[in-house]
């Protein structure tokens, strides 16, 4: 999965126990989906893993 420089140096470092394969499932089967003002996408999923939904903004 492509990423930006942003998402390797702020996200994971700030949130270590993100796994982009969580993140590239969010993005390829979200359970909502929103499309921001500015053009970005909002994407929710559930993680099993974590037992919770985050989300995932492109």
């Amino acid at each position: 999965m492509k990423t930006t420089r942003y998402f390797k140096e702020k996200v994971l470092v700030k949130r270590p126990y993100l796994k982009e394969e969580w993140i590239e499932q969010i993005v390829h089967k979200p359970i909502k989906t929103e499309i921001q003002e500015e053009g970005k996408v909002r994407y929710w999923g559930y993680v099993e893993d974590l037992k919770k939904y985050i989300r995932v903004v492109t």
